[in-house]
């Protein structure tokens, strides 16, 4: 039995065809746990499912579905439920991110952000989460950022939306320690995924950027052990710092940083 296994045989990834949700699906094969991978963009989705197939020998199902729609979640449910199929890990991995001046922001698109990064979460894992109690053991990983934990100007949505996910997953962790289920915050900073270019920064970033298999190789460090983890040393530096800064520094500072020019 591998480590994951534990949790059981399949796991269901949102956000699967790239970046660090294509990296949670990579680590799960070779962990022989089975995969469902859900994202909108059915040629890639099949691509890493035929690529995982034949390395690990795992099962690999795809959902095609685009994720920011009302119904995802319930199209998504009904479809693992229409292939028998139990979810043991539940990976909260998909989102998108914005940047600019609020006011100038598309407003369907912010409020596509929110459903997206938090209203899906609290849909998948409310609907998976009864089967994973019956069985005594499941885990639930929700993807947050280091964005969640501090105050960030013209990312102002986005912030807010994995601050969210953050105290979300934090208060299942303390509903269900003891139960065999567990459940983790994962906090990424900048990584080398297609998610800045999505987001709409342009500026470089003069910093060490960590990798997708990094974010989940602390991801799985953390699982069972603690209800949140800082992807990387720099970050949790970082973290610490902000712990003992004034948030009115921390704003301002921010806002100089993350300026759009």
């Amino acid at each position: 039995m591998t480590r994951l296994q534990k949790y059981g045989n399949t796991a269901l990834i949102t956000g699967a065809s790239s970046g660090i949700g294509e990296a949670f699906a990579e680590a799960l094969a070779k962990e022989k746990i089975n995969l469902i991978l859900v994202a909108r963009r059915e040629e890639r989705l099949q691509k890493i499912a035929t690529k995982l197939q034949k390395e690990s020998g795992v099962s690999v199902e795809i959902i095609v579905q685009d994720l920011s729609q009302a119904d995802a979640g319930k199209n998504v449910y009904e479809t693992v439920q229409q292939k028998g199929a139990s979810v043991d890990i539940l990976v909260n991995n998909a989102g998108f991110g914005s940047h600019g001046r609020f006011q100038e922001l598309d407003l369907e698109t912010e409020l596509s952000m929110v459903d997206l990064n938090c209203r899906l979460p609290v849909e998948l894992t409310h609907r998976f989460l009864p089967q994973m109690q019956q069985q005594g053991k499941g885990a639930i990983i929700i993807l947050s950022s280091v964005l969640g934990k501090i105050p960030a100007p013209y990312m102002s949505t986005y912030a807010a939306t994995k601050a969210f996910d953050l105290f979300f997953a934090e208060g299942l962790y303390g509903e269900l320690k003891g139960t065999g289920i567990d459940v983790l915050a994962v906090l990424p900073g900048y990584t080398a995924t297609g998610f800045q270019e999505a987001a709409g920064i342009t500026e470089e970033i003069s910093m060490p950027t960590r990798t997708s298999a990094d974010v989940v190789e602390s991801s799985f460090g953390a699982l069972g052990k603690q209800a949140s983890v800082v992807d990387g040393f720099l970050n949790k530096t970082m973290i610490g710092f902000t712990n003992v800064t004034p948030r009115s520094v921390l704003i301002s500072t921010n806002a100089k940083m993350m300026k759009v020019r």
